[in-house]
Formats: structure tokens, sequence, C-alpha cells
């Protein structure tokens, strides 16, 4: 897979315009899907509340009729449901404002992390779910702290988020928060210095290097077409986050452009990623940002080239700094 900065940014003005999403968010976005394995869990939960949710393992794959989820997908799709239950946090809010982390265990339980991204970390918190034999138990770094007070609490939950997502859908832009939250997180001694960065260039870079040989191994191993494992990816989508038919019809799929499907790897396992992209009110005046409607944004997934399986989907609604 060759990655190459001006042809990131000329992809994303002739195709992604009206997602307003920034090469830089297409640079995270990968970021964190190369990092998922690198886990970083914080080990600073309250105990506080645990809350229990039961859930069924594979209900996501029978709602996809002829798709099937790995084990791990279905964890993770499992695992936002049930925020959703006890914190109300939306897919939206988890794929705009928070990073991911799954993790199997060796007693057959799967953990899911999801901690606010950047300066967001310390009020956001770190939310963790336990998966195992159908039930889910949820626990937020945060249960037993106030979140009364608007984006002046010490701890930001549902209705700080709710703030964020009205924000950024009015402003496209971090200003509204972001300050706030440096303030909070220095009075915790949790700020963390600004620290040197690769330069988008040289992260792509990297990342080509990183893939050229997993691609290589990728291809050799394919049984199934592109257009096979494309139709898959789409219909993953589609289940795994309750689109209609009139959000499927606006999805969008740049085959054109190298860098949105590819082969890797992903957990050991040869995979074709691809990224489709969802805008429901896109602004007809390319200096006009459109309103965003819940389901907009980036999904990405990974079906396993062999069996068809669908190893892995990540969904960034870029919310948080998609300007």
């Amino acid at each position: 897979m060759r990655i190459n900065e001006q042809t990131v940014r000329d992809a994303m003005n002739r195709r992604l315009s009206a997602l307003s999403a920034s090469p830089e968010r297409e640079a995270r976005i990968r970021q964190r899907i190369a990092q998922e394995e690198e886990l970083n869990m914080k080990k600073k939960l309250s105990l506080v509340l645990v809350v229990a949710i039961v859930l069924v393992l594979g209900t996501v794959s029978a709602v996809a009729a002829g798709i099937v989820f790995s084990s791990r997908a279905d964890a993770s799709l499992l695992a936002d449901q049930a925020v959703k239950a006890a914190y109300g946090l939306s897919p939206a809010m988890l794929g705009g404002y928070f990073g991911k982390t799954i993790e199997e265990k060796e007693d057959g339980s799967t953990a899911v992390a999801y901690w606010g991204i950047e300066d967001l970390r310390y009020v956001l918190g770190e939310y963790t779910v336990t998966v195992k034999d159908g039930k889910a138990t949820v626990v937020w770094s945060h249960d037993g702290e106030s979140t009364v007070g608007g984006l002046d609490a010490e701890a930001w939950g549902v209705d700080q988020l709710n703030d964020m997502v009205a924000w950024d859908n009015a402003h496209h832009d971090v200003s509204g928060y972001y300050e706030k939250a440096r303030e909070i997180a220095k009075r915790h001694g949790t700020l963390q210095a600004a620290t040197a960065s690769l330069s988008l260039e040289e992260e792509t870079e990297a990342l080509a290097a990183r893939y050229a040989v997993d691609e290589a191994a990728s291809r050799a191993a394919a049984k199934l077409s592109e257009a096979e494992m494309s139709a898959i990816a789409k219909q993953a989508v589609a289940a795994a986050y309750g689109l209609t038919n009139e959000q499927m019809a606006l999805m969008t799929c740049p085959q054109d452009i190298e860098e949105y499907y590819y082969y890797n790897i992903c957990d050991g396992k040869p995979v074709y990623s691809v990224w489709f992209y969802l805008t429901q009110r896109p602004s007809t005046n390319p200096n006009v940002f459109p309103e965003f409607t819940e389901g907009d944004g980036i999904y990405v997934v990974d079906v396993n080239v062999e069996s068809g399986i669908v190893e892995r989907i990540l969904y960034d609604s870029t919310l948080g700094g998609n300007g």
C-alpha cells in the first residue's frame, strides 16, 4: 500500500469534503487501527458502580443475513451497546471523542476500553467493559463523582458530551470545550506535556513500510474477490450499526482511491480493509460544513480474505476536532 500526503489531501478534497474530515483525522484513524493491540489500560477504576448488562453474543451476527463477525468484533460491538445502555453514550460520541482498545483474555473474556482522547482524557475518563458468557460488566473511572455543572464539572458524562456534539455541529472546532478540559486536567495534575510527533508524511510512510509485508501475505492468501469482500463489508456496517436502506444508499466507498481499500493483517489474520463514508445532509457550498446527523462518519471494515468473516469494524463519527 502506497500512502502519500498529497494523495490523501487530494482524495479528501475530491471525495470527502462533505464529511469535513481532515487528512489529520485520516491519520488518526489509521493510527488507531495500527495501535489497537498496544493496550494502555490504566487500573484506576472506581468500583462504586458496576453495571451488569445481559447480552447475547452473536446477536449482531444473527441480524446480518449471511454475515459472520469474529468473536473479537462481536464483543467490541456488544461493548458499544453496553456503554450506551449503562451511561447513555451514543456510537457517535464513542467514535468521536474516545480511543478504543480490545483485548481477548485467556479466560475467554474480552476487555474493551474507551478513553477520552488527548486533552479530554481526564474529564471523560475511561470506560472499561468486560464481555464474557453473554454478559457485559461496565465501569467508569468517574463512577460516584458528580457531573453536575456542565463543563465546569470535574467529570464529564453524557450531558457534557451532548453539549460537545451540539458545539461541534454548530462551530466545527473544539474551542468550546478543550480549554475547559485542559484547565481541569491541569488542576488534577494529569495534563500531559506536548511531545514532538511525526509529521503526517512520516507517519504514513512508517505505516506503509509496516504494511508492505503484511499486504503481500494477505493478497497471496485471498480466496474471495475484492467485490465480494466489499459487499460483505457494506452489509456488516448496515447490520452492526442498524443503518436504514436510505442511509446505506448514501454510503460511499471511494474504490478509485487506493488508500481506502487495501490488504492487511488484523490480529494475525489476512484481511481486506474497506473504508466507507456517510454524510446525510451534504452542503452544496464547499466552504460550509454539513450538519452532523447520527450515523454520519467513517466506517472501516476488515474482512478475512479466506473466510469472509468480519474481523474488525471501526467507526469514527468525525466529531471532536473535525475541521
